[in-house]
């Protein structure tokens, strides 16, 4: 046997212009921490620190919520979006390869950091309450490029668009980890007048400000976002510890969404109705904490209330010393409903400065919730499914005195007395 290794063939020469065809560029910098991205739990990649793939499904997202907006239903929808970004179930029950290419190309692959170093954005980063050593990556930049028929380019924009100012990488993207900036001109607003350059580009890139179809089940970019102006100016990290306080406070803060505490640094009862529900629907009718301070006694089991449910489920209970946890689902076999809330630094200019912004989503409202409780070694005592819409959304849960909803909201709805709780902060 001839041992002699044949010449390799000499490589087809690579056509870059494509008839048709365009290709773009954009160079990314992430300015906020990278929670997970990896195969395992918010564990971050070390080989492939952003996979196309992700890219791929934000962009995806970002053009539901923008570009979907003038379908009616869900099959004009998927039909469009197939189109586009690809699809498992084509026309004739055929896969459709997406004809928008992505390619990922990293500048800096950044470092790891514990993320306890980040504790005034800990509201946030509470998964890692559970990994001591968890890690997140910070100071990646990237090069993205995508290439795609000239037919689609407002298509394509308008996802990156969106994608580079609302959204980001990785996990808890929603709460302002991985938030992008994006160094190609005309993405970003030269100043901190994000207010009216959101209008401008909104009517320049054709932007419906309410769906075609009000009541479509997928998430729309409807409402426009609100920024708080900082004097002076601050960078991406302060202005995301700033926004992250603005949703801790709505669901936490003492003497509005707590009472003080009678002695100690420990806080007081919650002035939410959550608490005092699970207790009533558990049987807790003796201790300290039996009698409610929110819903009345005489109804809470029979009219309980869960109006956080609507800023993201599931929500975990743990009510210290009583041994008693419980968990707050959605109905219909869904274990999560994703937060329409988001809250992330909003740079502008170089990329150098921010300020915090808050974005709620056009997303249907939870239609209904489970309940279950457990004891502190997570043995079940007991569950309710199948709460109606109204335990979460309802004009009662705002009138009860010290209602952190009390004059926000007309209707009981959490979304919007956020929005107000927002605009008293400085937000507009």
């Amino acid at each position: 046997m001839s041992r002699t290794v044949p010449q390799c063939p000499v490589a087809a020469a690579v056509t870059t212009h494509h008839p048709g065809r365009c290709t773009k560029q954009y160079e990314i910098t992430v300015i906020t921490p990278i929670v997970g991205g990896g195969v395992e739990p918010y564990a971050n990649d070390p080989v492939w620190v952003i996979r196309p793939t992700a890219v791929r499904g934000h962009l995806r997202f970002w053009w539901r919520a923008t570009c979907g907006m003038p379908c009616s239903t869900p099959v004009d929808l998927f039909a469009r979006e197939g189109r586009i970004w690809g699809t498992t179930n084509g026309p004739g029950g055929r896969a459709l390869a997406s004809p928008v290419e992505v390619e990922v190309r990293i500048l800096n692959q950044g470092s790891l950091r514990n993320w306890r170093d980040f504790q005034n954005a800990g509201y946030v980063l509470f998964p890692f309450r559970q990994i001591p050593n968890g890690q997140v990556r910070e100071g990646v930049k990237f090069a993205l490029t995508l290439r795609y028929p000239q037919a689609l380019h407002n298509d394509v924009e308008t996802a990156v668009w969106a994608w580079v100012n609302f959204g980001g990488i990785g996990a808890r993207t929603r709460r302002g980890c991985g938030a992008l900036f994006c160094h190609n001109g005309g993405l970003h607003p030269p100043n901190e007048e994000a207010g009216s350059w959101f209008q401008a580009q909104r009517n320049a890139r054709q932007i419906l400000s309410t769906p075609t179809n009000p009541h479509v089940p997928w998430t729309c970019l409807a409402q426009a976002p609100l920024f708080q102006r900082r004097n002076p100016p601050v960078n991406a990290i302060q202005a995301w510890n700033m926004a992250v306080a603005l949703l801790r406070d709505f669901r936490q803060a003492v003497g509005f969404a707590r009472d003080p505490g009678t002695g100690g640094p420990m806080p007081g009862r919650s002035r939410w109705p959550e608490a005092d529900s699970i207790r009533a629907l558990a049987g807790r009718t003796h201790g300290p904490h039996a009698t409610p301070t929110t819903l009345p006694a005489a109804t809470i089991a029979r009219q309980p209330g869960f109006p956080r449910a609507d800023l993201g489920l599931p929500i975990v209970f743990q009510f210290k010393g009583e041994n008693l946890r419980a968990t707050i689902e959605p109905s219909e076999s869904f274990t999560r409903m994703a937060s329409p809330i988001i809250l992330r630094p909003f740079a502008y200019g170089n990329g150098t400065t921010a300020i915090p912004m808050l974005l709620i989503l056009h997303a249907p409202p939870v239609s209904g919730v489970d309940l279950e409780w457990t004891d502190d070694q997570g043995n079940v005592l007991g569950t309710r499914q199948g709460f109606p819409r109204n335990t979460v959304i309802d004009p009662r849960l705002a009138a009860y005195p010290n209602s952190p909803m009390w004059r926000r909201t007309n209707n009981g709805w959490a979304r919007e007395a956020l929005f107000q709780f927002a605009r008293s902060r400085g937000y507009a």
